[in-house]
């Protein structure tokens, strides 16, 4: 791991002016480069073997302003990095600027730490260096840990001209030059929760979401959260009360998706309800009440977006219930397939359908069937509806009669049957699907063919024979949920 301090220089003439940080005139650097006043605040103690400091110029830039750049540089204290410069084209055309991307990315390594300075060069310079690095952190795993802006226009209500070319006359001395220099890591974060939203909106994986949370640590003061007469310990809790619960919301969208990876729709559902009602007590808990919620968001703009995120993931799982077991695993396999999560789904839907037979089931089971475990009761429903859809007769239950077959698949027939044809094709593509039949299988092409078919024939549809797998299961989910009077 390294540290990899990024500038660009521009073709300006700097006037020297005093840049201080984070709002503290007391902490500045008095230059006219904002390159040295970063560096010196932030690489000082860079190592000379792994740490490098770029400085990327062009052709202009570099015989206007790099000789006194570098010299500045090297006249740093205790400054052992390397200091290294780098041509870039000037960026006018497509092709110049995608040299720029790759010129700037091929300086940088695996698991660098990166600090980019986007103050100087051509606006579209700084916003090429934010996409890539947000490139670079997926590519090359690389952390940023500082984006900063010096702001020398911030002078300009002061220059009576509104040109810093004549900041030397108007502002003589230069302690009245105060430049803030402005840390912009937001803009990282903005692109950690852009690429969080996406794998979870798209894809249903909230692991991303965990990690943004925790990356952005929730800092925020909670000493202006309540007027003065209330204790800074009463504000202390608050803090404690909000990061926690917002913790255990990252945690618990964790644990779901994990869950529905391996179809365990029990778990799944067990933390949606849980992810819900965590979301209605940040909602509805007088502890955050409005007042105070507003004024967490102006302290810390971080809190906002991360409140904002969380209640807009609401809309995720508003159909889920607290307590309709059977109907919301047949939701969570619709949310799996609109999140392209196939595998999952198909089991899930499966699985679903045996627990829908076996509750509608449970008053007509023979006895013999109800004094077995779940998991047995389970496997007899299952056997009973594949046979009732191929018109053939159990085997190997001795203990079920001929006549309590026939009571059973007759309440079917007249019941459910096209929900048991659809199951057992349902499991055909199931059986493709988690074991791995090719396309170039028999067991693949039969299963097509015969679930088109019958589809073809139920609907009097004109589904085409070489449909893809995924998109039959598409159709088929649709006719599942019609038959046991969901929407999809």
């Amino acid at each position: 791991m390294a540290n990899l301090f990024i500038s660009f220089l521009g073709t300006s003439d700097y006037k020297v002016c005093r840049y201080y940080f984070d709002n503290n005139k007391n902490d500045y650097c008095d230059t006219k480069f904002i390159q040295e006043a970063l560096i010196s605040k932030y690489c000082k103690y860079l190592n000379e073997e792994n740490d490098r400091i770029y400085i990327f110029v062009t052709k202009k830039a570099e015989e206007k302003n790099w000789n006194e750049l570098e010299y500045a540089l090297r006249s740093i204290d205790n400054l052992n990095c390397k200091i290294i410069k780098r041509n870039i084209p000037n960026g006018n055309n497509e092709a110049d600027l995608w040299e720029i991307f790759n010129i700037v990315n091929n300086e940088i390594i695996d698991n660098d730490e990166i600090y980019l300075d986007i103050t100087h060069a051509f606006r579209f310079i700084p916003m090429i260096s934010c996409y890539l690095l947000n490139f670079a952190k997926i590519q090359k795993n690389i952390t940023i840990k500082h984006i900063n802006y010096g702001s020398i226009e911030s002078l300009l209500p002061n220059i009576h001209s509104g040109l810093i070319s004549d900041l030397e006359k108007d502002i003589p001395n230069i302690e009245d030059r105060l430049a803030p220099v402005y840390e912009l890591s937001l803009l990282d974060s903005l692109f950690d929760w852009s690429t969080s939203l996406d794998g979870f909106i798209k894809y249903g994986n909230a692991t991303k979401i965990k990690d943004t949370i925790k990356k952005n640590n929730l800092k925020f003061s909670p000493l202006n959260l309540f007027s003065a007469n209330n204790s800074s310990k009463k504000g202390d809790c608050m803090e404690d009360c909000l990061r926690n619960l917002i913790s255990k919301i990252s945690d618990y969208l964790d644990v779901f998706t994990k869950a529905v990876y391996i179809s365990d729709v029990q778990k799944a559902l067990l933390y949606i309800r849980n992810i819900k009602k965590a979301l209605d007590d940040l909602k509805n808990d007088t502890n955050f009440s409005s007042e105070s919620l507003v004024s967490i968001r102006n302290d810390n703009p971080q809190i906002e977006l991360t409140l904002d995120t969380l209640h807009g993931l609401r809309k995720e799982f508003k159909d889920i219930s607290y307590d309709n077991d059977i109907m919301d695993s047949f939701k969570i396999s619709a949310w799996c397939l609109n999140h392209e999560m196939y595998q999952p789904s198909i089991t899930i839907l499966y699985e679903s359908t045996i627990t829908y037979f076996l509750n509608l089931l449970t008053n007509i089971l023979p006895q013999d069937v109800n004094n077995k475990n779940y998991l047995k009761k389970r496997e007899f429903v299952s056997s009973l509806l594949n046979v009732t859809s191929n018109n053939e007769n159990l085997r190997g239950y001795d203990y079920i009669s001929k006549a309590q077959q026939e009571m059973l698949q007759n309440y079917i027939r007249n019941n459910k049957l096209v929900l048991c044809n659809l199951y057992k094709f349902v499991g055909h593509v199931r059986h493709c699907v988690n074991h791995a039949k090719t396309s170039s299988s028999e067991y693949y092409r039969i299963t097509i063919k015969d679930t088109i078919g019958y589809l073809n024939k139920l609907k009097n549809k004109d589904y085409p024979l070489n449909m893809d797998i995924f998109e039959l299961y598409k159709e088929l989910i649709k006719y599942v949920f019609c038959e046991i009077g969901l929407e999809y």
